[in-house]
């Protein structure tokens, strides 16, 4: 991810206007080495819910449904709650 952001961006740091441009932004460092973690246990972590162990199933993909609408509900727009990653790739293209 880091040498993603070095190519897209020309450093490993960049300004991100959260809340749009006339707001203060938010520097943003994918300066090596970070921490790594599972993106399944991350998830768990922030949101505080337990995944499905197999993610394969039918009551898995309505655990995964219903988390999707309260994280829309909860934050009033579509943020990607389910796979951070896509906010981090989502951002650079700001």
């Amino acid at each position: 991810m880091s040498n993603l952001v070095l190519s897209i961006k020309g450093s490993y740091k960049f300004q991100y206007h959260a809340d749009g441009p006339d707001q203060p932004p938010v520097e943003i460092d994918f300066t090596p080495p970070f921490r790594r973690i599972s993106m399944i246990s991350g998830l768990e972590e922030i949101l505080g819910v337990k995944f499905p162990t197999d993610l394969n199933t039918p009551e898995a993909r309505q655990f995964l449904d219903d988390l999707v609408r309260v994280c829309i509900g909860y934050l009033g727009a579509l943020v990607v709650c389910v796979c951070w990653l896509s906010v981090c790739v989502g951002c650079l293209c700001v």
